[in-house]
């Protein structure tokens, strides 16, 4: 089991009904790693999750949160832990698409769900591309459409070796399934 991380800058999963006997992932036994910014007197003593304080950076004009940089970092630096799957909402999705930090990005369109009061995401090819990241490939999975985004070339302009296994998104080559 990976190590899990989760994005909690004011500890509420610790709050209320976020008690450690509300969440099966705080005491399901497996690693768990809270990214915080809440003022010290939050703990918890379970030795499968660890609480760690970092501190808020303004993401946009009007957001302030823990700098998905920041948790790239520590997570590299002191848990030597170099590659995340990151799931969550737009917000979310948005703060790492900002700061480069995608290499690969399923995007799974479900045209059939309608929404009483939708919200729009925020994100289009554009978001993507300026990512630095290319569509490879789409395919239609039952109702749904699934987009593969990769980044093509690091730092140093060099061809990435990120891009997706085999030479095709093919349901035939196992991959992505």
């Amino acid at each position: 089991q990976p190590a899990r991380v989760v994005i909690d800058p004011q500890l509420k999963i610790l709050d209320g009904t976020g008690t450690q006997e509300g969440y099966a992932l705080l005491r399901d036994g497996h690693r768990t790693i809270i990214y915080h910014n809440a003022g010290s007197g939050k703990d918890i003593e379970n030795e499968d999750v660890m609480l760690v304080h970092l501190s808020l950076s303004t993401s946009t004009s009007t957001v302030t949160t823990i700098s998905p940089k920041d948790i790239m970092k520590d997570l590299q630096t002191n848990r030597n832990i170099h590659h995340v799957m990151v799931e969550g909402g737009p917000a979310t999705a948005l703060q790492f698409l900002s700061q480069k930090l995608v290499d690969r990005a399923m995007i799974i369109r479900a045209p059939s769900v309608t929404f009483v009061e939708p919200i729009e995401s925020g994100m289009d090819d554009d978001t993507f591309t300026d990512a630095g990241l290319i569509k490879v490939g789409s395919e239609v999975c039952g109702d749904d459409m699934v987009d593969y985004w990769v980044r093509r070339e690091d730092d140093d302009g060099e061809v990435s070796e990120k891009m997706w296994p085999g030479s095709t998104i093919s349901t035939d080559n196992g991959w992505p399934y």
